[in-house]
């Protein structure tokens, strides 16, 4: 009985030591650019105005990805071989709870008017939905290996990108059941909804040789392709802006900018192996993986204005404007 009490005493100065350490505060009016760097575990914070180094979070856990609250203050951090996605507040600088959820956490986002958190569980190939308050409110299967999503909340649609199979499962948020799934290509990565034109952009990394070089534009009404466009190698990730759309191609370290109306492409290198394109203050982020910076870019002239290092390993960006 004395063991298990002290294990148990253990248990919590450990938990309790977590909960309990400070980074560096985050003032509330202050703008910033964060990265989450996945090969060191830490977060990165670029000032909004002058993009000199703020701060940076030695946060030393395999953290992949994270959510920005409605409040502004509160992240929401999580990782695949986290036991559990922890929120932490900048201006307190430290963590402030966490939800148990279980490993495999790849992909989440706030849905339904920000009313919703969708959490993407690779290891049980499923969609988990939360209430901001912790609660769970539904749990829905999809295919294998889905890795990100996108919302039409004009629909109330939650589509949903599965790496390891051959189409997107589309759910309806409203009652939580898949409705229709639309085929597309095994290894896609990359989704966008272009209203405007009923159309679902998907784009893809491949696998081994087989390296793709297409965007896939399908029919949101329909489920068909309609066309493709080239933009080699690898285009994952997309911003809408306007009439443009940007995409980055992770195997050429290109930034591309198709146009309405407009048959080329326009493009520029941009940092090495990018993942991640936001949009902040009118110029576009990038953040190069294997360069360790992030890259601030002219949308209009397609420039590179600005190169800031981070840590190592930037995946994901988190901007407060």
């Amino acid at each position: 009985m004395k063991k298990k009490l002290t294990c148990l005493f253990f248990a919590v100065l450990v938990l309790s030591g977590c909960m309990n350490e400070t980074y560096t505060q985050i003032p509330p009016d202050q703008a910033f650019i964060s990265t989450i760097n996945l090969k060191d575990g830490s977060l990165s914070f670029i000032d909004g105005n002058d993009y000199t180094e703020l701060a940076k979070w030695e946060l030393k856990k395999p953290i992949t990805g994270g959510v920005l609250l409605p409040d502004q203050d509160t992240l929401m951090l999580y990782g695949k071989q986290m036991k559990s996605v922890n929120f932490y507040s900048f201006k307190k600088g430290k963590q402030i709870r966490k939800w148990d959820t279980g490993e495999g956490i790849v992909f989440a986002g706030l849905i339904h008017d920000n009313k919703v958190m969708a959490l993407i569980n690779q290891l049980h190939n499923r969609i988990d939905f939360f209430g901001l308050n912790g609660k769970e409110i539904a749990s829905v299967k999809v295919g294998k290996g889905p890795i990100s999503f996108v919302e039409d909340s004009d629909t109330n649609m939650l589509y949903v990108l599965n790496f390891h199979d051959t189409y997107v499962t589309v759910i309806h948020y409203e009652n939580y059941k898949t409705v229709r799934k639309i085929p597309v290509n095994e290894f896609s990565t990359g989704l966008l909804i272009h209203k405007e034109n009923d159309e679902l952009w998907v784009g893809g990394h491949g696998k081994g040789a087989t390296i793709e070089e297409n965007i896939h534009i399908y029919s949101l009404d329909t489920g068909k392709l309609k066309r493709t466009i080239k933009a080699p190698s690898m285009p994952i990730n997309f911003l809408q802006d306007g009439d443009a759309t940007f995409i980055v191609s992770h195997g050429t370290s290109t930034l591309y900018k198709a146009q309405t109306n407009k048959k080329d492409l326009l493009s520029i290198k941009v940092g090495v192996n990018p993942f991640e394109l936001v949009l902040f203050h009118k110029k576009l982020v990038v953040a190069g993986y294997d360069s360790n910076d992030v890259s601030i870019i002219d949308p209009d002239k397609m420039v590179v204005q600005h190169t800031i290092p981070v840590g190592k390993g930037p995946f994901h960006i988190v901007v407060r404007e």
